[in-house]
């Protein structure tokens, strides 16, 4: 089990890889059944998935760090692997290939030797947190407005009534 130190800065980096607008496919394992990718375990030995190294972190299982950054690259080099035929640029290859250097870059600033003070880094985080929140919490507004069923069948009702104006404003329907 980790200090709690170096558990925060791994909690902390884990939620900045989850809030990442490109972490979606990582979020859950992946169930080849459902995906329908038959050939999944035949390709990927050692299954990773976010969901999954969250529960690794928040029951004691990693050691140290290094534990979780192995972690992390095994996930995304599974999805690299896996999906190295697709080099779309919105694939999820090449999904991976950015948020191994993202997860990365974030590791190294998380813990290097010349990572700031106990306290200013704290700070940082705690920053970091609230603006985290208020970006979920303005994305999950933005989601619900675009989605909600209520939303849409306003939307749908504006557009009939505005098309009913229109028609009954036309000169050629009269």
């Amino acid at each position: 089990m980790m200090e709690e130190v170096l558990y925060r800065k791994c909690m902390r980096l884990h939620e900045r890889l989850a809030a990442h607008e490109l972490s979606y496919p990582f979020l859950e394992p992946v169930d080849p059944v459902v995906m329908n990718l038959p050939t999944y375990f035949d390709i990927i030995q050692s299954p990773m998935d976010l969901s999954t190294m969250y529960t690794k972190l928040t029951t004691g299982q990693y050691d140290s760090p290094d534990d979780y950054r192995d972690d992390m690259v095994l996930m995304f080099e599974n999805a690299i692997e896996f999906n190295k035929g697709d080099t779309h640029e919105d694939s999820v290859g090449e999904m991976a290939k950015r948020l191994l250097a993202y997860g990365m870059h974030e590791w190294e600033r998380t813990f290097s030797e010349d990572a700031t003070t106990d306290w200013q880094q704290v700070t940082l985080e705690q920053v970091e947190d609230q603006l985290m929140e208020r970006a979920r919490d303005a994305k999950m507004i933005q989601r619900w407005k675009q989605d909600s069923f209520v939303v849409r069948m306003n939307r749908e009702k504006r557009e009939q009534r505005q098309a009913m104006r229109d028609a009954a404003m036309d000169p050629q329907n009269a």
